[in-house]
């Protein structure tokens, strides 16, 4: 399982990182339209419990 929630993140990661660097060659290019903000925020979701559970793994382990 933990393999599973680390994959998950660090693809999650990746996919994150991406929608970020188009939002800033949307900006590059001009305005980017509203909504391109609002694209990073699933990969937040669900970075944010892959990532405090990766935080916390070791502490539960003891």
């Amino acid at each position: 399982m933990n393999g599973v929630i680390r994959q998950v993140h660090r693809w999650t990661s990746v996919l994150f990182t991406l929608a970020v660097a188009a939002i800033f060659a949307g900006m590059a290019i001009g305005e980017p339209p509203e909504w391109q903000y609002y694209t990073p925020l699933p990969f937040l979701f669900v970075l944010l419990p892959t990532g405090i559970w990766m935080f916390v793994l070791p502490y539960l382990r003891r």
